[in-house]
């Protein structure tokens, strides 16, 4: 993949944000019956996946702002007896994101975005973790994925790097999962050096790998 870099093109930010805009505005587009079939068909795609049933310990996300809601997954997964995880942030540490057990019995609160996340905070090193579940605003084919902007999940994932293309499918964990709309894909998202890519990408209507 050819990337742009920000001598090459001193934009770079402004076409992330233009591209983060016109993607949102398709994924608001989307209305609550449409929402919940999208839901309804990426579960049972992703139930499909081997990988699902292998992994022991699992994140998930809690949907907003028009995010393909998981929680048939995270409901299966809690249901089948395998640790599961929900993310939460710091609330000392400005940008830090940490990684909570939730159990079907637990409680939620709001963090400061307004997205809910465990109360009890039994917290895992993402470095064991199986497989991540990772919300976006967009991705293209490479695997490269344009989230809001804040940068949780680049930073939770750095230690992953941006491994070569020959090495994908990662050998290694965790599996980062971007969940999405179809109409969510792009075909092509200009990254940044600190963007982690991701290993697959499932939407109601297809499953895509980094190609390249």
């Amino acid at each position: 993949m050819t990337r742009l870099s920000p001598i090459d093109s001193p934009d770079l930010s402004s076409q992330r944000r233009q591209l983060r805009q016109h993607l949102l505005q398709q994924r608001g587009a989307l209305d609550a019956q449409a929402q919940r079939r999208a839901a309804a068909a990426l579960y049972e795609r992703v139930l499909r996946w081997p990988d699902l049933h292998r992994a022991r310990r699992l994140a998930f996300y809690l949907p907003a702002g028009g995010e393909i809601d998981p929680r048939p997954l995270l409901h299966h997964c809690l249901g089948s007896g395998a640790q599961c995880h929900l993310p939460v942030l710091s609330p000392l540490l400005e940008g830090k994101m940490y990684f909570a057990e939730v159990r079907a019995e637990d409680s939620l609160q709001t963090n400061r975005w307004g997205i809910a996340e465990p109360a009890l905070r039994r917290l895992t090193s993402p470095r064991v973790l199986d497989v991540v579940f990772v919300p976006l605003v967009g991705f293209d084919p490479l695997g490269n994925r344009l989230g809001m902007g804040k940068g949780f999940y680049d930073r939770c994932f750095a230690f992953r790097g941006r491994r070569p293309r020959k090495d994908w499918p990662a050998p290694h964990r965790p599996i980062l999962a971007g969940l999405a709309h179809d109409c969510q894909r792009a075909r092509h998202i200009p990254s940044e050096d600190w963007d982690i890519p991701l290993d697959v990408v499932f939407t109601p209507g297809a499953t895509f790998t980094p190609s390249g």
